[in-house]
């Protein structure tokens, strides 16, 4: 049988080793800025996008990549909890409400108020699907379409535009809510594959830095609560 050579590298050199030539990127902006301009206003411009959560301590990160091979696979420490959230921005600044799934959630806890709005899902390992998807655009964005239509105070049917990266659960779940999409006015824009360094608002700007917040924090509560556990230890 044949060898399968395998090296490992750091995440961030193998993501850029797969990004497109800018020039491939500024072609598809160029063939895309009627649709982007489309959005009957900044407000109405969305980008939309997952990022992973795993809090608890892991150890270090590998990506291992089959010479020759395209697709980089990551292998992580057992007994992580992860999650997926998924945020939302327009071109104007605004949030969209964000959508959070837990893996195997038995009972929907109740959210606290600062979080009404958003959307609580579930999947055996955490990470999102199609079916999830559909429901946050349902349940979720296209609400928020309407309520950002009706504060500018503008015709209900502007058109809305979403830009997602192409990750199958996006490009499934579209593909089952097309009638209602355009029943909606809402234009979907799906980014080029291996593109999002580029192309992507939220990897560009918030998830990087919400991510960094997050962990910052997260470890401050984990202290917190070792250090509790520890002083009701006997003596």
């Amino acid at each position: 049988a044949a060898k399968c050579e395998v090296v490992f590298q750091k995440p961030r050199y193998v993501e850029k080793s797969h990004r497109l030539p800018f020039s491939v990127v500024q072609e598809w902006m160029i063939k895309n800025r009627p649709t982007i301009e489309s959005a009957a206003a900044p407000e109405l411009l969305f980008n939309v996008d997952e990022t992973s959560l795993q809090p608890g301590k892991a150890g270090d990160e590998k990506v291992a990549v089959t010479i020759g091979g395209t697709k980089p696979s990551a292998t992580r420490p057992p007994k992580l909890h992860h999650c997926t959230l998924i945020l939302g921005c327009s071109a104007a600044g605004e949030k969209v409400p964000p959508a959070l799934i837990l893996a195997n959630l038995k009972k929907e806890p109740a959210l606290p108020k600062a979080a009404q709005g958003a959307f609580l899902g579930s999947s055996e390992s955490g990470w999102i699907n199609s079916v999830l998807f559909a429901e946050y655009l349902t349940k979720v964005f296209i609400p928020h379409v309407k309520e950002v239509r009706a504060t500018l105070g503008i015709d209900a049917n502007a058109t809305a535009v979403l830009l997602m990266d192409n990750y199958a659960a996006h490009t499934e779940a579209v593909e089952r809510l097309t009638p209602l999409l355009e029943s909606e006015h809402v234009v979907i824009l799906f980014l080029l594959p291996n593109s999002t360094a580029f192309l992507q608002p939220l990897d560009r700007t918030v998830n990087r830095d919400f991510k960094s917040l997050f962990y910052r924090r997260y470890e401050v509560i984990e202290e917190e609560m070792e250090k509790a556990a520890r002083r009701k230890m006997p003596a």
